[in-house]
């Protein structure tokens, strides 16, 4: 019987494919069906399959704790931040790592979290604010539980990735000298920074810290004053808390380092928000304000959209400014010269873009009125 012409060009179609695929073709197209395997993969783990991939993580590393499920189903934390936190390691070269911090406290332990921004070439600046203000905390601790609040305060230092291997790998053997810094995926840049302090926030609530200072690397930090203002009865429960920037003007230019588009944010002018050097939540409200950001596009101003995420819960900023928080950037040592001792206790963030000297020197000054407190004990 006479085969239908369409069936010999589908027979001569499937010969020329057959002599056509030789080995090195052949191999080929392996290698774009494992292509599309990881890409699959990768599809999933950004989808619906992230949820239940991540859950079956946690269960294979040993923990099925509730908290820890939370953690993926409300918080929507990253698959790379769950695995380097869970202790899964993660083949990433050397200048590539994932760095988190060391904490001995257990969840719920950890009484306050500092969260200093800082960038990898500023090594100077952490062994400065590691020899100076951090000292700090253990004084005042005649205060009834000061001891136990010092004792587990934390100060973690923020980075993202430069970019440069040398500068990396030196990133990570600071790391595990001090075993303070955090660096996540993000480069180095000032229009990224709402993505590194972001992580460092969405890292911090695995430890439900009870307080987080978010603060720069240029502002010096007065602890005690924090332990002794934290036990006021005004602090709200839901805490945040900073200099505030009031009807704060939104940068339409895209020249400017401050540029949202219409897209991003709408109307002409921010809520409130709390300045970006230092401001102050309670672990309660961060872990509020990390599941509120999933439902918030990010722009790249980290403090005016820290404020808008918290405008979206119905937070009002307290303002603290001229009280706890002095900028006065190109004033502040000649002003102190004038203040009391008293004015200068009841400091708690000072010097918004200070240099090494500054905080030396805030620091000196700091030291005396310490040394005159611990001799009249």
């Amino acid at each position: 019987m006479k085969q239908p012409a369409s069936q010999y060009c589908l027979v001569d179609a499937a010969n020329a494919i057959t002599m056509f695929f030789n080995k090195r073709t052949c191999l080929s197209v392996i290698v774009i069906v494992q292509f599309g395997v990881v890409l699959f993969g990768i599809v999933k783990l950004n989808g619906i399959g992230k949820e239940k991939w991540m859950i079956s993580f946690l269960r294979s590393n040993g923990d099925d704790d509730t908290f820890n499920t939370r953690l993926v189903s409300e918080f929507d934390l990253p698959p790379w931040l769950m695995q380097a936190a869970f202790g899964r390691n993660i083949s990433y070269e050397r200048g590539k790592k994932i760095l988190l911090p060391e904490i001995n406290q257990k969840r719920g332990e950890l009484c306050l979290l500092v969260l200093v921004i800082s960038t990898p070439k500023s090594h100077g600046r952490r062994e400065i604010i590691r020899q100076t203000w951090t000292r700090n905390k253990h004084q005042n601790t005649t205060l009834e539980g000061a001891k136990h609040f010092y004792d587990n305060t934390k100060v973690v230092f923020a980075l993202g990735r430069s970019g440069n291997k040398n500068l990396d790998l030196f990133i990570e053997d600071e790391a595990e000298l001090y075993s303070d810094i955090f660096r996540g995926v993000t480069l180095e840049s000032y229009r990224n920074l709402v993505f590194k302090v972001w992580d460092a926030f969405r890292w911090s609530i695995i430890y439900q810290p009870k307080y987080i200072i978010k603060v720069d690397h240029d502002v010096y930090v007065n602890l005690p004053k924090f332990f002794s203002w934290i036990r006021e009865d005004n602090i709200p429960h839901f805490l945040y808390a900073g200099y505030l920037h009031f009807n704060a003007y939104i940068y339409r230019n895209n020249d400017s380092a401050h540029f949202v588009s219409e897209d991003e944010f709408q109307g002409k002018k921010f809520p409130d928000y709390c300045g970006g050097p230092c401001y102050i939540v309670s672990g309660n409200l961060m872990q509020e304000m990390v599941k509120q950001s999933k439902n918030v596009p990010m722009f790249k101003v980290e403090d005016a959209y820290t404020g808008v995420v918290a405008h979206t819960l119905g937070v009002r900023p307290l303002d603290v400014g001229e009280s706890l928080v002095h900028w006065n950037r190109w004033s502040l040592m000649e002003n102190m010269k004038n203040w009391t001792e008293s004015k200068i206790r009841d400091s708690l963030c000072l010097g918004d873009s200070a240099n090494s000297l500054m905080i030396y020197q805030i620091h000196d000054i700091f030291t005396k009125i310490y040394s005159k407190t611990d001799a009249n004990t």
